[in-house]
């Protein structure tokens, strides 16, 4: 490998309410049963919790066998390094790229064949692919990246707007599709739990997800190489998927 690609360590009040939104239908509304909470219904709500508290029983997570979790996952352990490029503040590596300029590397995505409104990203990434890689010799080198954070929650919950905000930091990059459901769903082949289960996601494809922030990576990298400098890449890539926060088990 060339030197570039040398490895680092894994290392409440009615008075708030919008009068706008309420114009047509205020006068039908009685403040009784408006879903507001006063202050004279704080004693309530602190016995109400107080009680599920108490008949809740709370345990400490115990991490998992690493050597467990790699012999259910192998294939996932032998597609993702343990060890990734130093110089960027995500887990980054480079992966070897057999094919040539007219392989299409998202043509088996299964984001992209099993939803028409993710092709038209997938399309632009094939079309951008070649020129985002490393070339070395006769070999080429494809920058793989997984996010730094996850926004997890419930439903309803505000992160959808935390997930904006986010987005206006000039150095954060999320995944190319909000919610892929990859951890919960797809890398057990649902796609929508009405419809039963399909084939299964494969870790490859949510991994193509990251590549729109990991070609602005390897763009910095390279500009970086050729100046003979090793600074490090300030870009942060994040995802979000409510639902991890909601059905993943860490334990299983």
């Amino acid at each position: 490998m060339p030197p570039a690609l040398h490895f680092g360590a894994f290392t409440s009040n009615s008075n708030l309410m919008d009068n706008g939104s309420l114009c047509d239908t205020k006068d039908h509304f009685k403040t009784s049963k408006m879903n507001i909470s006063y202050t004279k219904d704080y004693p309530s709500i602190k016995v109400i919790i107080d009680t599920i508290t108490s008949k809740t029983e709370f345990v400490t997570r115990h991490l998992p066998d690493f050597e467990d979790l790699k012999k259910q996952e192998s294939h996932m352990f032998s597609a993702i390094p343990n060890k990734f490029i130093p110089n960027s503040k995500n887990p980054c590596w480079y992966e070897e790229y057999r094919g040539n300029t007219t392989t299409n590397p998202y043509a088996t995505n299964s984001y992209a064949l099993y939803s028409k409104r993710f092709r038209t990203i997938f399309d632009y990434l094939r079309k951008v692919f070649w020129k985002h890689l490393y070339h070395y010799k006769d070999n080429h080198y494809r920058l793989r990246c997984l996010p730094h954070f996850y926004i997890i929650g419930q439903p309803k919950c505000g992160t959808t707007d935390l997930y904006d905000r986010l987005r206006l930091h000039p150095d954060v990059r999320f995944s190319a599709i909000k919610e892929p459901h990859w951890w919960t769903r797809k890398r057990f082949g649902i796609i929508r739990l009405r419809d039963g289960f399909h084939d299964r996601y494969p870790v490859e494809d949510y991994l193509d997800l990251f590549d729109l922030a990991a070609h602005q990576i390897q763009s910095v990298l390279q500009g970086d190489t050729t100046k003979g400098s090793n600074k490090m890449s300030n870009i942060i890539i994040g995802t979000e998927t409510t639902a991890y926060g909601v059905y993943i088990d860490v334990t299983s």
